[in-house]
């Protein structure tokens, strides 16, 4: 099972810079190893575990918005 931790004060002012919102940031926590450069304009509301990306991609839909999800 992959290990969790906070994101730190300067990845959520690294998220907000590449327009993402959190209802909590509290509540999306990070896997080790990961790293903001490959999230862009995404909301996430409930609570949203993170992975660690290699590259960039796209959700399906119009929507942005990610809720109570692993990824």
């Amino acid at each position: 099972m992959k290990d969790y931790r906070r994101l730190t004060e300067d990845e959520i002012l690294q998220l907000k810079s590449q327009s993402c919102l959190a209802d909590d940031w509290g509540n999306v926590p990070v896997a080790e190893g990961f790293n903001c450069e490959y999230v862009h304009h995404t909301r996430f509301s409930g609570e949203v575990k993170l992975g660690v990306f290699e590259a960039e991609f796209t959700l399906p839909g119009e929507s942005r918005n990610i809720r109570d999800y692993v990824m």
